[in-house]
């Protein structure tokens, strides 16, 4: 089995003949307005193929950049290959990059005044640089020509105010708005207003043949601001967005038309950079508020949570609280001292935490007195752990401390439990005077 195989090919519609035959298309024959011009394409042929004619219409662009060639099925690899790295790699990274875009605007609206711009900025630009990267795939059929045109001025749009947002991300992440962050905006904003005044797809070609050199303008400048990050993966990935689109810029200028265009390539590498700093830096901003919120939470002295824990409490039908009130605290503190009674504390709650499981719950509601939950416990099991707790505190000092408790079960009021558990605690205490 033979195939035609057609490595670059710019067409709008395609018609391939074997023996005079029709044996395969591209575009849709009414309106000829699809567009293909990186991947290729390959097309079954019959046995005994005596001659191939191609029936070619073009829009924008039309030619064989790469000379068509007849290929065996052992050979069938290279276009598997080639498509892979033209189309269903690039359809991967303009997921990625819309994905990771989208992701920094949601995560935006939880970040300070600053952050917030950088992801908004950097986010922007990372969708519109995958809406770019769309006008490289394969199209059908694009409707009318007039719509043709306008559906490629959005994509092409993109081209410049894609990198006009990153500058503006950059500019925040530098911490340092310069004069000229002003005048590479303005630049990328013009050449938009510019290709939105462009009247047919032959003016829209020759505008982006020239006007390619502002991407590489765009992307040294990038470097240069990039520079005051002092991040060297952003660095060597602009480095190598700068290689890919000078060279594509070379291949457009001056016809190099069967080299494949590399650009894309370098723009996902660059905002995939970005997306991984900024991720990374997202996630060191939202440990630094766990740990602030946490330390909110707990007691400096004790490292039991505090009261405040309580409003972040939630309780099911099946936990226990209980109330825990050291024994003679007072006259620990009053014969001993406060350093022996803050010891006490801090024993009782060191001691819990060693005992008791990794779901359960130790708060210092205030001086001597905490309270204890415990996650899915029956309250026979509940008073065994407490009264083995009890004992493990006695040993864990001289002094052999204590503590009286009162057990309540929950039953949606966590004030009525903590005062059922309360009113118990000091029954306990009573038996013991």
């Amino acid at each position: 089995m033979s195939y035609l195989f057609l490595p670059k090919i710019e067409t709008s519609h395609l018609r391939v003949y074997a023996n005079g035959n029709l044996v395969g298309t591209f575009g849709t024959s009414e309106n000829k307005t699809g567009r293909i011009w990186q991947q290729p394409l390959i097309y079954e042929l019959p046995t005994k193929t005596n001659n191939v004619k191609l029936e070619m219409y073009g829009v924008s662009e039309l030619g064989i950049d790469v000379p068509a060639m007849v290929i065996e099925e052992s050979s069938f690899w290279k276009h598997e290959l080639l498509s892979f790295l033209t189309l269903k790699l690039l359809l991967i990274g303009i997921g990625m990059v819309i994905f990771s875009g989208v992701m920094m605007l949601i995560v935006s609206g939880k970040l300070e005044k600053t952050q917030r711009k950088i992801h908004v900025y950097i986010g922007i630009a990372s969708i519109l640089a995958g809406v770019y990267m769309i006008d490289m795939i394969p199209f059908w059929n694009m409707g009318s020509l007039a719509s043709m045109l306008i559906i490629r001025k959005v994509f092409l749009s993109s081209l410049y105010l894609g990198p006009a947002f990153l500058i503006l991300g950059v500019s925040e992440i530098s911490g340092k708005r310069i004069k000229l962050d002003k005048v590479f905006f303005l630049m990328n904003l013009l050449a938009t207003t510019m290709l939105w005044t462009l009247p047919s797809h032959y003016h829209l070609k020759i505008f982006v043949r020239y006007a390619s050199t502002l991407t590489v303008a765009n992307i040294t400048y990038l470097l240069f601001r990039s520079s005051k990050i002092k991040n060297n993966l952003i660095t060597i990935l602009l480095l190598f967005s700068l290689l890919t689109s000078t060279y594509d810029v070379m291949n457009l200028v001056f016809g190099m038309n069967q080299a494949k265009f590399l650009s894309s390539y370098g723009i996902i590498a660059v905002f995939l950079g970005f997306s991984y700093i900024l991720i990374i830096g997202y996630e060191d901003l939202l440990f630094k508020y766990k740990v602030s919120r946490l330390e909110n939470l707990t007691d400096a002295l004790t490292g039991a949570y505090n009261r405040k824990f309580l409003r972040n409490l939630s309780l099911g039908v099946h936990d226990l609280v209980i109330f825990v009130d050291l024994d003679n605290f007072k006259r620990i503190n009053d014969t001993y001292g406060h350093e022996m009674g803050d010891r006490i504390l801090k024993k009782f709650v060191r001691v819990s935490k060693e005992n008791l499981r990794s779901q359960d719950v130790v708060i210092r509601s205030g001086g001597d007195e905490f309270l204890i939950i415990l996650r899915s416990c029956p309250l026979e099991k509940g008073r065994e752990i407490m009264s083995k707790l009890n004992e493990k505190f006695k040993r864990s000092d001289r002094l052999k401390p204590s503590f009286s408790f009162g057990i309540s079960g929950f039953f949606g009021d966590m004030r009525q439990a903590i005062s059922e558990a309360d009113k118990r605690m000091y029954e306990m205490k009573k038996t013991r005077s």
